[in-house]
């Protein structure tokens, strides 16, 4: 499951999944504003 959320709410958001007991819940990326059309995976 992929959710988009702004950064500001993000750690919160997290806490809550991971109190249902979504244990393994983390941020895995961020929206950035360039290059534009880009997606860069990065280990």
């Amino acid at each position: 499951l992929l959710i988009s959320i702004e950064k500001n709410k993000a750690d919160r958001l997290v806490e809550r999944i991971k109190e249902e007991g979504f244990e393994d819940a983390t941020v895995i990326g961020e929206v950035v504003e360039s290059p534009r059309g880009v997606i860069e995976i990065v280990p």
